[in-house]
């Protein structure tokens, strides 16, 4: 049997393969190896620079953000105190401002808001 005695029947197997075949796989795998490894060293160079990269913008945008946020609540504020000045009569199906004393059908509410 050709796998009977360990090394000795890998060596003969190797040799009863085509000699071009051998060749191939003794070139090829080194290169496989090689492209590996580089590809594994410029993906972590990549990944450094975006790490650093964050690093340095990632404070700007929580400021942005924080700005967005502290705008968006004051606009919203505003405009919860103009709906609480809003008074609905049902009875003519209208919305009146206390304050500036205009007033709208409930359809232009937006109107007076």
């Amino acid at each position: 049997m050709i796998f009977s005695d360990g090394i000795g029947s890998i060596l003969s197997l190797l040799f009863s393969l085509p000699i071009l075949l051998v060749l191939i796989c003794i070139i090829l795998l080194p290169i496989c190896v090689i492209a590996n490894v580089v590809a594994a060293r410029t993906a972590r160079k990549q990944y450094e620079r975006d790490l650093a990269l964050w690093k340095q913008e990632s404070p700007k945008a929580i400021v942005a953000w924080k700005n967005q946020c502290v705008r968006i609540k004051a606009e919203w504020q505003s405009k919860m105190d103009n709906w609480k000045r809003l008074y609905y009569c049902p009875r003519c199906d209208h919305v009146y401002n206390s304050e500036t004393n205009e007033a709208a059908p409930t359809s232009e509410m937006k109107s007076i808001l």
